[in-house]
């Protein structure tokens, strides 16, 4: 292309009247004109046409970012897991005194199981209603 022809384009660019093609070839233009050849009022076009390709690269090959999210997600997943078998630890882990059950009879702490079992039976026996129970109540209204 003529130099006059890229002065045309140029001047279309500015006015944001070009088409992908024709910008396709501004950009080509400007990445094989050597430096020497380039009008010195054309060098800030030169730039702005690196600049947009260096981009343009980065979007297209995405690979790049993919790998440190891949890196990011395999870290998450090794803590996710390392998280889960420490909890599963914990709550596995006998709690010594603490699982055991006492009642207090008549003012006395008893940690006697059987005694304690007994003791919690009959308190639930004495709250305990069945079925025929809840619907007499409906026969007294």
């Amino acid at each position: 292309m003529t130099k006059q022809e890229i002065q045309q384009l140029i001047e279309k660019y500015d006015d944001g009247m070009t088409t992908c093609a024709e910008e396709n070839v501004l950009r080509e233009y400007f990445r094989t004109l050597p430096d020497e050849e380039m009008p010195k009022e054309w060098q800030a076009y030169k730039m702005m046409f690196a600049f947009v390709d260096s981009k343009a690269a980065v979007v297209e090959n995405p690979s790049v970012a993919k790998k440190s999210n891949g890196r990011l997600t395999l870290y998450m997943r090794i803590a996710s897991i390392a998280a889960c078998i420490a909890a599963a630890v914990i709550i596995a882990l006998p709690k010594g005194n603490a699982s055991d059950g006492y009642a207090v009879l008549d003012g006395k702490r008893v940690t006697n199981k059987h005694i304690v079992q007994e003791e919690a039976e009959a308190a639930l026996q004495s709250v305990m209603y069945t079925d025929d129970d809840a619907f007499a109540a409906f026969d007294e209204l």
